[in-house]
């Protein structure tokens, strides 16, 4: 398979629309799962290495992994029937039938399956994928990117991005974020909460917009301007946020593939925060300015919206009132940065974004690849640390209850045993009864 030719963006953003577009039985306002359980099992088999060849035969070990999944994903009336989707995905343009010697005719006139694996096993000897369609899955990082994106098909994410302009020019600043904090950990909701901004702080006019924008990208706020539960271990035991634990995980929050923090942050993070690299802000700004048209469909003002974003990014990790403390970037001069190579986060940091992380991603889920974790839409790429400090740092998790860790065999798996947060954050700040 390693000899296939390997997929384009352009190509992958095609069949990421035509998976969209399929179409997909429902009940109310609730579309059915099934088509793409199927197209996961096809992937979990590539990444098994059981897929050695362009046919998928409608047996184990598919419908096996099938099933599996389809309990982890299945909601209200759902039935776990892998005939169905095997069958009328031959309508979606990239999924085709072998039929069965003197089966022709019947295949011709059968319109539905009627739920029955039988009958599709009686009638169809394999299906197979469109050329490219078979590359994506027989890649590594097109098959991640496919496997993030149908199941935020099947999982929609519940947070919303923060918009391109979330910043109104403003770099973060821990200070102002501090007084949004004070403000929010008193809000009943009552008034309008940029109307207490401008009462109870020194916020200026588009300050009062920004401030909040950055508590909710950061973690500390969710989209009532309530303190999330990191917020309130901040409030109560980092109320500067001048610890490196908390500038990490906020930077993981404005970083992370699912948001809350805005889609170019995640980009840029993940392609151009590597340890010794140079760019200049023009450099940032011509690719985001691509990275929006591309995979948004969106065309902004570069002078008057792109630009200013990524003033904001790099000041929020150059200023000292930002997150320059975690040692990221530094200026080399006017318009020239380099990627430092900070002191990595602690295990625990990266244990609270493990949870979250897994919540969004994997939300149905109990176990995932390892290989999930690693990567840009992993881990690794999010805290500039190495597979194997995060295999360390995973392993001491395992040795604190929190996940097991299956590495006998690719694909090796870890299980998620514990997924309470608090804990993680008392042994972030040293209170409660975790020490």
């Amino acid at each position: 398979m390693s000899d296939l030719p390997s997929i384009t963006t352009k190509e992958l953003e095609t069949i990421k629309a035509e998976i969209e577009k399929m179409r997909r039985g429902s009940r109310e306002s609730h579309l059915r799962p099934h088509k793409l359980v199927m197209l996961m099992a096809i992937i979990e088999l590539a990444e098994r290495g059981l897929l050695i060849e362009n046919k998928i035969y409608p047996r184990d070990p598919l419908l096996g992994i099938f099933e599996g999944i389809f309990k982890d994903v299945q909601l209200k009336d759902d039935l776990c029937q892998p005939g169905p989707p095997f069958f009328h995905l031959r309508s979606s343009g990239f999924w085709f039938h072998k039929i069965r010697i003197g089966k022709e005719d019947i295949y011709s006139e059968l319109k539905t399956t009627g739920g029955s694996i039988h009958k599709v096993q009686d009638i169809i000897e394999y299906a197979y994928l469109r050329e490219d369609f078979f590359s994506t899955i027989t890649h590594h990082w097109s098959r991640q990117e496919l496997r993030g994106f149908i199941m935020n098909l099947l999982n929609p994410p519940k947070v919303k991005r923060l918009e391109t302009a979330f910043s109104e020019t403003f770099p973060l600043s821990r200070e102002q974020l501090h007084q949004v904090l004070d403000t929010a950990s008193n809000y009943d909701g009552k008034k309008p909460f940029q109307e207490l901004l401008r009462t109870n702080t020194t916020l200026g006019t588009n300050q009062v917009k920004a401030m909040p924008h950055y508590g909710l990208g950061s973690g500390l706020l969710d989209a009532d301007y309530q303190l999330t539960g990191f917020g309130k271990f901040v409030q109560q035991n980092d109320p500067l946020m001048q610890q490196l634990s908390t500038q990490w995980l906020m930077h993981y929050f404005l970083s992370a593939p699912q948001g809350p923090g805005p889609a170019y942050w995640h980009e840029l993070v993940v392609t151009r925060i590597k340890p010794g690299e140079e760019f200049s802000k023009n450099e940032l700004i011509e690719q985001v300015n691509n990275f929006l048209v591309i995979n948004l469909n969106k065309q902004l003002n570069i002078e008057k919206t792109i630009r200013p974003a990524i003033n904001a990014f790099l000041g929020t990790y150059s200023k000292r009132d930002g997150l320059q403390d975690i040692g990221i970037i530094e200026t080399k001069g006017e318009d020239l940065y380099r990627v430092l190579d900070p002191n990595p986060p602690s295990t625990w940091v990266v244990a609270y974004a493990l949870l979250d992380f897994w919540k969004a991603r994997f939300p149905n889920q109990t176990t995932i690849n390892l290989n999930d974790l690693y990567g840009e839409n992993g881990l690794t790429s999010l805290f500039l640390i190495s597979k194997g400090r995060l295999n360390a740092m995973l392993e001491e998790m395992q040795r604190e209850g929190m996940l097991e860790m299956y590495r006998i065999a690719p694909p090796y798996q870890v299980v998620l045993l514990a997924a309470d947060e608090i804990p993680i954050l008392e042994k972030l700040y040293g209170v409660g009864n975790s020490g």
